[in-house]
């Protein structure tokens, strides 16, 4: 059970990393936000916060990151790739910290919404 499950978190990362990499690889960006700034995220994250997080927490790790990888071995490949080989390797911390912040932080954007959503029954089941 625990293989089958983490070859199912697996394919959900690589599935989100196709969303949040961009088409010409080695150039990492900020993935684009299904909600507008100036609205925030309903009561949860206002707009000052949200654009802070975004466009200068975020927009660091990318940036850092976009510089640590130039000329390396990690330029040519998609942040998933970037993330699990620099993982493995003590000499990358760097790069590995800013890749893993900047999957995290995409990974938070696309799963929030203004409008909130419910639990499903097979998660709440499972927690």
């Amino acid at each position: 059970v625990p293989s089958k499950m983490l070859r199912a978190a697996a394919s959900a990362v690589h599935g989100l990393a196709s969303a949040i990499t961009p088409a010409v690889r080695g150039v990492h960006k900020l993935p684009e936000l299904k909600y507008p700034i100036e609205k925030g995220i309903g009561a949860a994250v206002s707009p000052t916060t949200l654009e802070f997080e975004y466009k200068k927490e975020h927009d660091t790790y990318v940036n850092k990151l976009n510089k640590l990888v130039a000329g390396t071995p990690y330029a040519d490949l998609d942040l998933v790739s970037v993330i699990t080989k620099s993982a493995k390797d003590s000499s990358s911390t760097s790069i590995f910290k800013n890749a893993a912040q900047h999957y995290n932080h995409s990974f938070l954007w696309d799963c929030m919404t203004p409008k909130g959503s419910e639990i499903t029954q097979t998660v709440k089941e499972r927690i």
